[in-house]
């Protein structure tokens, strides 16, 4: 599956290049070398993380964080709150984030998968959504879990998530509570509706008790086909395009990508799939010469395609952009938590509500000590605010 030897790599030719062994890139490999004519060249710039016991048994679930073998370990750059960079985790290796989450299941709403359709794709409406495999519990989970509706029409997939097989009496506890502050009972999460309360499935293996993504679920069943490759430790720092004839069409024809200190080219015949993750990609495109002028200006790289949106609204008002044309350079992630006043009221909101949840039985019962955060010292919402978050001027 991992070819070592770069030159054994670039001794073939390939339809497809993918860039980044993530979550979707794999997946994406394993369904386009289901056609044996088609070659398939995976490109990840981690390792090989599939068998790791960090990663692979759930027990050990958050001991990778900041661990750079396993995570990118972005930083943001200086935030409203006390100009503190804060941690951005991705996975880093095949699988991606799916090797490196905590192994909660859950799926958009309905309307989301709706409006998602109408912003100009066909076919990604919520009738359209399809679950991986999912594995109903067993009897004796059922009162612990509460009622769950049998899922109808559910296709099967190579990724597991079964519910989980015993509940944590956190867990029970919790949802009690919650339902005693009246947040209705979900039956069932996955049918569209996500408000309320609920048990998610997880991505664990429960016959093997291990994490299961997108590496075991797709890449580890096609591993054997001659007509895919899967190179690690190979980043790719930018797209490679044909000559631009009329100035606005551009070409894929391969990809560049640093390997053991040195700089490759492998070309694609068909096409160029890009899959680093929501933070690498933008760096890919703009370090390729797409994005916007005055971004690309800044790092010197010749603008291809003027593409105003690449590295915008990563989530809400959100922005990731390169700061250097080194590919090996982390791009600006600017979250910006706490710009706006309503960012820090939806917290202290959040902050009385779970001053409810803990006044509530059975929770309040259970609950032993103080509260630690912001203390009870912090009883109205000026001295939450400055106690959360007291260099916020506007707030």
């Amino acid at each position: 599956m991992d070819i070592e030897d770069v030159t054994d790599v670039l001794s073939k030719t390939y339809d497809f290049v993918i860039a980044g062994g993530e979550t979707a890139g794999l997946t994406v490999a394993a369904r386009l070398s289901e056609n044996p004519l088609i070659t398939v060249a995976v490109l990840e710039a981690g390792n090989n993380t599939i068998d790791d016991p960090l990663t692979a048994i759930p027990a050990r679930y958050g001991q990778y964080v900041g661990n750079t073998k396993y995570d990118w370990g972005f930083l943001t750059t200086k935030q409203y709150s006390n100009d503190r960079k804060m941690l951005w985790s991705r996975g880093k290796g095949l699988g991606g984030t799916s090797s490196t989450n905590f192994f909660a299941w859950s799926i958009p709403p309905a309307a989301d998968a709706d409006a998602f359709e109408r912003l100009g794709n066909p076919g990604w409406d919520w009738d359209e959504f399809s679950l991986t495999r999912f594995q109903q519990p067993m009897d004796e989970q059922v009162g612990e879990f509460g009622r769950y509706d049998t899922c109808e029409g559910v296709s099967s997939g190579t990724v597991y998530t079964p519910r989980p097989s015993h509940m944590n009496p956190l867990d029970s506890l919790l949802q009690a509570t919650l339902t005693n502050k009246g947040i209705k009972v979900l039956s069932d999460p996955y049918k569209g509706d996500v408000n309320g309360t609920w048990t998610a499935s997880s991505t664990i293996d429960s016959k093997r008790w291990t994490r299961t993504s997108s590496a075991t679920g797709y890449l580890l069943p096609a591993q054997h086909r001659p007509n895919l490759t899967v190179l690690t430790r190979a980043l790719v720092s930018r797209v490679v395009f044909a000559d631009n004839q009329d100035g606005n069409t551009l070409t894929a024809t391969g990809v560049e990508f640093i390997y053991q200190g040195n700089k490759y080219i492998l070309g694609a015949s068909k096409e160029v799939v890009l899959s680093a993750g929501t933070i690498k990609d933008p760096q890919i495109l703009e370090l390729s010469g797409i994005g916007q002028p005055e971004v690309l200006s800044k790092i010197n790289v010749e603008m291809k395609l003027e593409l105003p949106g690449v590295g915008e609204n990563l989530q809400e008002h959100n922005v990731a952009i390169v700061i250097s044309g080194d590919p090996l350079d982390s791009p600006d992630i600017d979250p910006r938590y706490f710009e706006k006043g309503s960012d820090l009221e939806i917290l202290v909101h959040g902050i009385k509500y779970m001053r409810g949840v803990a006044e509530t039985e059975p929770m309040k019962s259970a609950l032993v000590g103080q509260e630690l955060l912001p203390g009870p010292q912090c009883m109205d919402d000026h001295a939450i605010r400055g106690r959360t978050c007291p260099s916020i001027g506007h707030a």
